[in-house]
């Protein structure tokens, strides 16, 4: 068992495969520290930040135009 890099829970955790511009926008949203970027996260995080992603699509599609 592992720190989640997200919540600091002492748990299972792996490396998560989100984009280098996914990882942009939770940095920018203010969704995760730019420290986590990368970095292995707990089921929940993971979860949770992929719940976020998907739920602002639209605006990960204007900041890639």
């Amino acid at each position: 068992m592992n720190l989640c890099h997200h919540c600091g829970a002492k748990v299972m955790v792996r490396k998560r495969q989100f984009s280098d511009r996914a990882w942009a926008a939770l940095v920018d949203w203010g969704e995760v520290r730019s420290e986590t970027m990368g970095k292995a996260l707990c089921d929940n995080c993971y979860v949770e930040l992929r719940e976020i992603l998907i739920d602002r699509t639209h605006e990960m599609e204007r900041i890639a135009r």
